[in-house]
């Protein structure tokens, strides 16, 4: 992991954990991981998160109820790699997109399936 990927990630950790205690009136923020390696917050079960970071931006999201956010920074991309991760349908439309919007559409739906 490079050191400024790190530093996002550290930085997306202690965001969550203001906000968590700032929205919940938490003093004490520990976290734990699901076998999918999914961040939750020990001992609450009624809070969740969702942290996302590219480029030099960190955010994140938090409720009561399930939530999923993600944000990548548009940068040209092989838009081959559609074909492992969108359905057909998804790769399909991806096609038919003029090429001045295929990149900022790849990413509409890469980032939609990501906060899901």
């Amino acid at each position: 992991m490079q050191y400024a990927d790190a530093q996002r990630c550290m930085f997306g950790e202690l965001l969550v954990k203001y906000g968590i205690k700032k929205r919940f009136n938490i003093n004490q923020v520990d976290f734990n991981v699901t076998e999918y390696g999914k961040p939750y917050v020990s001992k609450y079960t009624n809070i969740h998160f969702n942290i996302s970071h590219s480029g030099d931006w960190v955010v994140c999201a938090i409720n009561d109820e399930i939530i999923g956010i993600d944000i990548e920074q548009i940068k040209p991309i092989d838009i081959n790699i559609a074909k492992r991760f969108f359905s057909e349908h998804e790769y399909h439309s991806l096609l038919l997109v003029g090429r001045d919007k295929k990149e900022e559409y790849f990413y509409r739906i890469w980032t939609l399936k990501e906060l899901y």
